[in-house]
């Protein structure tokens, strides 16, 4: 539905963009498309980049999956190797975890990759206006 027309977007930005700020006290910098910034089907990311550089935003997007995006009864190893392999593969990384009501094994494995990370010797940073943005 959001992606039918830049008014739906923007609109459903705008309400999201508000219920943080009445939550957190913060305007966020960042945003990330449901279903990546090449799923926007009839929307222009063109008309996007737009809209969001009025709003001082930008998007991101992701280069590596944990493996339990597809199935429920993924193991806590299953995400721990598929993160690894993932981020062996790129200089910077954004890893999309999933973390739903049927995906209850995230939280059991970010422990195990957190270490992991670490002891392979990366560095786990926030986005910030320092990065790249990984963008589809």
């Amino acid at each position: 539905e959001i992606y039918k027309s830049s008014r739906n977007f923007q609109k459903d930005f705008q309400k999201i963009s508000e219920r943080l700020f009445d939550v957190t006290g913060v305007r966020s910098a960042y945003y990330r498309f449901p279903g990546g910034s090449s799923g926007t089907g009839q929307l222009s990311i063109e008309e996007c980049r737009a809209f969001f550089e009025e709003q001082g935003v930008t998007y991101i997007d992701w280069n590596v999956v944990a493996a339990n995006g597809t199935k429920e009864d993924t193991s806590k190893t299953e995400i721990v190797r598929s993160v690894m392999e993932g981020v062996a593969m790129y200089e910077t990384s954004i890893v999309l975890l999933y973390d739903s009501a049927d995906q209850k094994m995230t939280a059991k494995a970010l422990g195990a990759l957190i270490d992991d990370l670490q002891e392979g010797g990366y560095e786990l940073l926030p986005i910030d206006e320092n990065k790249t943005p990984v963008q589809h």
